[in-house]
């Protein structure tokens, strides 16, 4: 018996890929008429086949198609981080770029709605009720901010990538999510290379010489400042690591090559503490197997006695390990002491409620001549959560992320505990996850709080080259 397709409503002609066809004709017809009659109108269209293609990706993704659903979230990641203009933190005005971020949102969050019953569902199950709990009283805080708008703006970053990994935690396993935000690490890291050698006064960053800025040889990119490229770049060699025999089955050198442009990137960024923590994440993951532990032992072992014989030759330590060749940089954490002190006074006059979510960077910038310059926020995850949400905000999160710890550890779910180290190392002097407007860390909190690591990925030991290989991780659909 000959089996027959399903009857499709409406001319079988009429498909998505038929009609994203006839847009690009189209678009491609008007761009040679503009380029004839009027030149200056190139840059006004320029938004239509844009909001085309997101029109038909997203029509793809709530109709659950897989691969669009990845490819929305690789775009969202790519247009989160990316800065495509340069501006003072007192200019808080609505551009386009700010118009671009709030539409990934807000399809995030469409996606997430689509899916109603299963977001709500994965929201307040088990652990995950205590992120929302979370999240809840940053919504709160939101109230008490001196920019509510900004606030609410910030936390609803926050809060879409949350409620779309609901959405697909029943879906997708955890390896195909970080092969997704790997891409999209990979995109910001070629781009910004790109930009470095191209167009240095937008690809490479700023620093104070006096009252001037100038630009210096730190690459920036298009993630705006070398410390946020670095740590899109550590993020992205800690997922190679974590998903290396998955790539090499793709392509065996995809893991070398794909390591190879992070790793360049981050050592054009100068970024010390993006280094450290992917050594320190990378290093742990694959140390903490009990046939190893006698290596980490070692390590640990001397790295103290390294750090005992340096001690007397400190001072010159920190002078070689410097920028600018000072003992003082290192020494005061590159000002972070002075940033830390401020914050910890202004942090005591609200104590419990905090000043409100994203309002560092509204008041820190006040107290510029204490700190030696205007900065952003606390430069320390802790010590943010503190100013912004209150020893409440501080209590709740505590209490999340030790849950998600614990329970990690009990299951055996190493890519999570890799993860969530990574956003805590990154916490110790960057704001990491919640600095306002959600970043690659915010992302990776989202998916550590929300997904779980399969069974089967989690009782397979290692995940270096040449790890044996059990069973196939599932693919994409």
């Amino acid at each position: 018996m000959t089996e027959t397709s399903p009857r499709r409503n409406g001319p079988s002609w009429l498909t998505g890929d038929t009609l994203l066809v006839c847009a690009g004709l189209s678009m491609a017809l008007l761009y040679a008429f503009l380029v004839v009659a009027e030149p200056q109108g190139l840059a006004l269209v320029a938004i239509v086949p844009a909001m085309a293609v997101t029109m038909l990706v997203l029509w793809r993704a709530l109709s659950g198609d897989r691969r669009m659903l990845m490819l929305l979230l690789a775009a969202c990641i790519f247009i989160v981080d990316a800065v495509f203009r340069v501006r003072s933190y007192s200019d808080k005005s609505i551009d386009f770029q700010i118009v671009m971020k709030a539409g990934t949102w807000a399809l995030l969050i469409m996606v997430a709605v689509s899916r109603l019953s299963a977001t709500l569902s994965a929201a307040i199950s088990g652990e995950r009720l205590l992120w929302t709990l979370f999240f809840g009283w940053l919504l709160f805080t939101t109230t008490l901010a001196p920019n509510p708008v900004y606030s609410l703006v910030a936390v609803f970053s926050l809060i879409s990538f949350f409620m779309f990994f609901a959405s697909i935690s029943s879906r997708f396993s955890l390896e195909d999510v970080l092969i997704t935000i790997l891409i999209a690490c990979l995109l910001l890291a070629v781009v910004s290379l790109i930009v470095y050698f191209a167009v240095p006064s937008l690809g490479r960053s700023r620093v104070w010489v006096g009252n001037n800025q100038v630009i210096s040889g730190r690459l920036a990119g298009i993630a705006g400042n070398a410390n946020s490229i670095g740590r899109i770049c550590c993020l992205g060699l800690i997922i190679v690591a974590l998903c290396w025999r998955r790539l090499s089955v793709a392509w065996r050198f995809a893991p070398f090559a794909a390591g190879g442009i992070l790793g360049l990137t981050l050592i054009l960024a100068n970024s010390r503490t993006s280094m450290a923590v992917a050594l320190v994440v990378i290093g742990m993951h694959v140390l903490m197997r009990s046939r190893n532990l006698h290596i980490l032992v070692a390590f640990l072992a001397a790295v103290f006695l390294a750090s005992l014989l340096a001690m007397p030759f400190s001072n010159d330590v920190l002078v070689a390990l410097s920028r600018s060749g000072r003992a003082e940089e290192l020494a005061t954490g590159t000002s972070r002491t002075l940033i830390w002190s401020v914050v910890t006074n202004l942090s005591w006059q609200k104590p419990l409620t905090g000043w409100g979510y994203g309002s560092s960077l509204f008041i820190l910038p006040q107290y510029e001549r204490f700190m030696g310059h205007a900065a952003p926020h606390a430069h320390n995850m802790i010590l943010q959560l503190w100013f912004t949400t209150g020893f409440i905000g501080v209590a709740l999160f505590l209490v999340a992320i030790v849950s998600r710890f614990i329970l990690a550890i009990r299951r055996g779910e190493r890519m999570i505990i890799a993860l969530l180290l990574f956003v805590i190392f990154n916490g110790l002097t960057e704001s990491s996850a919640f600095g306002g407007i959600a970043n690659i860390t915010s992302v990776v909190l989202a998916l550590s709080a929300v997904m779980r690591e399969s069974p089967v990925n989690a009782r397979v030991r290692g995940t270096g080259a040449g790890a044996p290989v059990r069973t196939a991780s599932p693919r994409l659909a």
